[in-house]
C-alpha cells in the first residue's frame, strides 16, 4: 500500500492500468512458485479494497465495469458449453451433494475456520447459509475439464446443478433466515466511508485548515455563522477525528472537513489549466499582481508534487505549477502567448 501511496500516476486512466498490471504480477508470480494465481488474486482484492487512496473512485468504476463485461461473457459460454439433457442426468447426485454442502460441509468449514475470530452464532449460521452461487464455481469446473484429467463423472454438469440447488435452497431462505437468527436491521443500517459518498453520490467532502489568522479559529461551531449550505462533518486533530457539535470549539491546526451536494456542469463550460513554465509571466508573482481580465478568475492551483491549492492574492505562482482558470465565455487567452 505504501507504493500505491506514493505512486504519482497523473495521466487519466493510468492507476487503473498499473493495478491491472499489479494483478497479472500476482497472478504470474503466485503461479510460477506452484501456488493458487485466483486464491492470490482473491486476497489481493480484499486487501486492496480494505485500503482507502486517491484514485480509488476511478479504479472501482473500471473494473465494476470490465466485471460486468466478463460475467456477461462467462454466463453466455456456459450457456454455449451446457447440455440440457446431461443436465437433468446430473440433477440426483447434484441434489445430494448440495444438501451435503448445505447441512454439513459448509457449517462444519465456515463454524471451525471463523472460530479464532470470535464471531456470533447468528453471524456464522448466515455466513453458513450463504452457499456456493454464481459463476465463479461452474467456471472453475471448467478449468478442471480442460485440464485434462481423466474423470469418470461429468463434473461440469454436476457443479451447474449444485449452484442452481443453491440459488433456488439458500438463496431464496436467506431473507427469512435474517430475520429468525435476528441478523436483519429493519433501519437498514450500514458502515460507510466519506469516501463511499464521493464515489456513489452527489455528496462532496472538502477540506480546509484553521489557521490562527483564521475568523473560526478559538470559536464554538455554533457561533459559526455557514453562508451556504454546507455542514462541518468531521475534525481532524493531532491525527484524531472529533465528531462536531454545537459546542465543539475550533482550534488552531484543526483540519475541518466539509460537506455538501457536488456540482455537475450541465451546460459544458470548460475550465482552462495554464502551466507556468520558468518563462511564464506569471512565475514567481503573486495572484493579486496578475494582469488578468475582470471575467477571470484563478479557481485553483496545483503544485508539481500535486499539492491543490485555494489561490488568494498572496499566493505565490511557481515554475511548474498549474493554474486552472474559470471565464464566463469558453475563449481564454494564454497570457504567455
Amino acid at each position: 500500500m505504501k507504493l500505491i501511496e506514493k505512486l504519482s500516476l497523473d495521466e487519466d486512466g493510468l492507476f487503473s492500468v498499473f493495478i491491472a498490471t499489479l494483478m497479472i504480477g500476482t497472478y504470474a508470480l503466485t503461479q510460477s512458485l506452484g501456488g493458487n494465481g485466483f486464491l492470490a488474486l482473491y486476497v489481493l482484492g480484499i486487501y486492496i479494497g480494505n485500503h482507502e487512496f486517491k484514485k480509488k473512485r476511478d479504479i472501482v468504476f473500471f473494473f465494476d465495469g470490465l466485471s460486468t463485461i466478463f460475467q456477461i461473457a462467462m454466463f453466455f459460454l456456459l450457456g454455449l458449453l451446457s447440455d440440457i439433457h446431461l443436465i437433468v442426468d446430473a440433477l440426483p447426485i447434484g441434489f445430494i451433494l448440495a444438501i451435503f454442502m448445505l447441512i454439513i460441509a459448509r457449517p462444519l468449514s465456515v463454524f471451525g475456520l471463523m472460530a479464532p475470530f470470535k464471531m456470533k452464532k447468528n453471524q456464522l449460521a448466515i455466513i453458513s447459509l450463504a452457499g456456493l452461487r454464481g459463476a465463479a464455481a461452474i467456471a472453475f469446473a471448467i478449468m478442471v475439464v480442460n485440464s485434462g484429467v481423466s474423470l469418470s463423472i461429468d463434473i461440469f454438469h454436476i457443479v451447474f446443478v449444485i449452484c442452481i440447488f443453491s440459488l433456488l435452497i439458500q438463496g431464496t431462505a436467506l431473507p427469512f433466515a435474517t430475520k429468525k437468527v435476528d441478523m436483519y436491521d429493519p433501519d437498514d443500517t450500514v458502515l460507510r466511508t466519506f469516501n463511499y459518498y464521493s464515489d456513489k453520490t452527489d455528496i462532496g467532502f472538502i477540506k480546509t485548515h484553521v489557521t490562527k489568522i483564521s475568523p473560526w479559529v478559538n470559536k464554538k461551531i455554533s457561533d459559526i455563522e455557514l453562508a451556504f449550505n454546507v455542514i462541518i462533518a468531521k475534525i481532524e486533530r493531532d491525527h484524531k477525528s472529533i465528531v462536531p457539535r454545537g459546542n465543539t470549539y475550533l482550534r488552531d491546526g484543526d483540519i475541518l472537513v466539509l460537506g455538501g451536494e457536488t456540482y455537475f456542469d450541465y451546460t459544458g463550460e470548460d475550465l482552462h489549466e495554464i502551466k507556468i513554465s520558468e518563462t511564464h509571466p506569471w512565475a514567481g508573482r503573486m495572484v493579486k499582481d496578475l494582469h488578468i481580465r475582470k471575467d477571470e478568475l484563478i479557481i485553483m492551483v496545483q503544485r508539481p508534487n500535486g499539492e491543490i491549492i485555494v489561490p488568494r492574492g498572496n499566493t505565490l505562482l511557481k515554475s511548474g505549477d498549474r493554474a486552472i482558470i474559470s471565464r464566463e465565455t469558453n475563449e481564454i487567452e494564454d497570457p504567455a502567448k
